[in-house]
């Protein structure tokens, strides 16, 4: 079937118009839920960096994490995060794939 993507992490059925973004449980089972595709303007990777303090009695500790991810744009500007991954290299890789097969422009965030 040409209208199915099958990813580690998500499944796209273009011929039910739907898609399904896999997690792993116990580093095996992969689960998800089918979700209704949406109509989609383009896929795009962006950086996103955290910051979470965390305070004991003696200190107060902050950790700085940097993660990239790949998204569904749809319009008006709302999004739909289907991966997420240290990996710079890795998600644009996933994100190429997943534009290719919807036919949909890239947009890497990342480089701005």
């Amino acid at each position: 079937m040409e209208n199915l993507l099958d990813t580690a992490f998500l499944k796209i059925d273009l011929d039910r118009k739907r898609y399904k973004p896999l997690h792993t449980v116990f580093f095996i089972f992969k689960i998800g839920t089918w979700k209704p595709l949406p109509v989609i303007r383009s896929v795009a990777v962006a950086k996103i960096k955290l910051k979470q303090m965390g305070t004991s009695r003696a200190n107060t500790q902050t950790i700085h994490v940097e993660s990239t991810y790949c998204v569904f744009m749809r319009a008006k500007n709302a999004n739909i995060r289907i991966y997420t991954n240290e990996n710079l290299a890795k998600v644009l890789k996933n994100a190429e794939v997943i534009s290719e097969f919807l036919d949909k422009p890239l947009t890497n965030y990342c480089l701005k």
